[in-house]
């Protein structure tokens, strides 16, 4: 994150006029620092490295420490280090699971892994900050497949997860992307221009999946398609993906009418109005 810290899915730095708030508000404080706090991996903290983490001063990091113990989200040791306390995975686990988008997901992964015989994966967009992530999957049980890290937010770029987001997006809100993030960190290719990325996924939006090998993640196949919410909005993806040792071309068409078919299924347990399920008409 090179030194900059996720505030409410937003790095905060002097680009991002929209973190302001959250140096004011102590509520927005207190949610932008448990943020932070995940960054340390389990590792305990001192005030003025989460201070110098976050960018906020030690004396306003200080006193939201010391709320958020009481609480019972963070705990404090006795060498005066921190780490998250066991109330905020408590309300982090029961969230998670209640989570609407996750619970009509589930059983679709399952059942498209089980088809595939592939790992599926549930990817979340956030509009705001114009990220994704990847929320939950199901392992195929083949003896080669990946580790995919999970609730971890990363922009959009590389691969067939991320196409299928970009693809899905208004053309304000691919404008939105790209100046926040550049063609450079949305193309599978360093130097690509606007018109490379608009090319590329236009041919998503035709064949109504993305399809990927060897982008983002060296060696890896994966096919996706968007899930849009109860509003019309877009929430992400569903995507399989695998080791291209156990790819055929000729099973492309088929692998992604099962990502189609999950994908419409749970824009369909969402209540989506959407009248066609992977891309909104032009």
């Amino acid at each position: 994150m090179g030194g900059k810290t996720e505030v409410l899915g937003g790095a905060l730095d002097e680009q991002d006029h929209d973190a302001e708030p959250a140096r004011r508000d102590p509520v927005l404080r207190a949610f932008g620092l448990l943020g932070t706090m995940l960054d340390f991996d389990g590792r305990p903290f001192g005030v003025r490295a989460l201070a110098e983490a976050s960018g906020l001063p030690v004396s306003s990091v200080y006193r939201t420490l010391g709320t958020m113990t009481n609480a019972g989200m963070v705990r404090r040791h006795t060498d005066g280090t921190y780490d998250i306390g066991f109330e905020f995975f408590r309300l982090a686990a029961r969230a998670s699971v209640l989570m609407p988008v996750r619970r009509a997901a589930q059983p679709v992964l399952e059942e498209l892994a089980d088809r595939c015989g592939e790992s599926a994966v549930l990817a979340l967009y956030d509009l705001r900050s114009h990220k994704m992530m990847i929320k939950t999957y199901v392992s195929s049980g083949q003896p080669l497949q990946y580790r995919i890290e999970l609730d971890a937010w990363s922009p959009i770029y590389r691969g067939a997860i991320g196409q299928a987001i970009l693809a899905a997006l208004s053309a304000e809100e691919l404008d939105a992307a790209v100046a926040r993030h550049g063609t450079d960190a949305l193309t599978d290719s360093p130097g690509n221009d606007r018109a490379s990325l608009d090319a590329e996924l236009a041919r998503v939006r035709e064949r109504g999946y993305a399809f990927s090998i060897g982008a983002g993640i060296p060696g890896a196949v994966a096919v996706a398609a968007p899930i849009w919410g109860s509003a019309g909005d877009l929430l992400g993806d569903i995507a399989i993906i695998f080791p291209d040792s156990r790819f055929e071309p000729s099973r492309e068409k088929a692998l992604a009418a099962h990502v189609q078919a999950a994908a419409a299924e749970v824009t369909h347990r969402l209540g989506s109005p959407m009248a066609s399920p992977y891309y909104k008409s032009p």
